[in-house]
């Protein structure tokens, strides 16, 4: 639960100078970048030194994908619906944030591993709390998609993820 008297705590006395930051975003999600900025400087009562830069999307991806910056807000979707799959994207060496964790490896190694859906969902979700919990990703908002239908259409199956649709029992209906 959050606790922003834990938060203060954890980082009270720990710098004496400000806390230097390069922040990226694209253009559509500078006011959130700048929202969150503010929250951070609130909640942990830190001296920021923030540098946030816009870019058009070509830039913002060649920035990303050679890990210059220290903060990127960015939209994340995965290819995948299987839960352990999506996380094996969010985590390593070959992630956004380069992210390594003997931990978290572990956790996604016995995820791997078992036979049993109900080991490997728990151990999904230890491998998610702790990429929140190390800060690695934050989440900001949550997104929405959506498919329509006509009138009529029933029986298409999507994917949680939205990487695949089942047209096996789709039938439409004259209206």
């Amino acid at each position: 639960a959050y606790d922003i008297n834990r938060a203060n705590a954890l980082v009270s006395g720990k710098t004496a100078e400000a806390v230097r930051l390069r922040l990226i975003s694209v253009p559509e999600h500078e006011q959130l970048l700048r929202r969150a900025l503010q929250g951070w400087q609130r909640i942990f009562r830190m001296k920021l030194e923030a540098t946030i830069e816009a870019l058009e999307p070509e830039d913002f991806q060649k920035r990303l994908d050679s890990g210059d910056f220290d903060v990127a807000i960015t939209t994340l979707r995965t290819e995948h619906s299987d839960a352990l799959k999506a996380l094996q994207t969010l985590a390593g060496k070959d992630s956004l944030p380069r992210y390594q964790s003997n931990i978290l490896d572990g956790l996604l190694s016995a995820a791997a591993k078992t036979a049993s859906a109900a080991e490997a969902a728990r151990a999904c979700l230890q491998a998610e709390e702790h990429l929140l919990q190390n800060g690695v990703y934050y989440p900001l908002e949550r997104g929405r998609s959506s498919l329509l239908l006509a009138p009529g259409v029933e029986g298409l199956i999507i994917a949680p993820a939205g990487d695949q649709i089942f047209f096996g029992q789709m039938k439409k209906y004259d209206q």
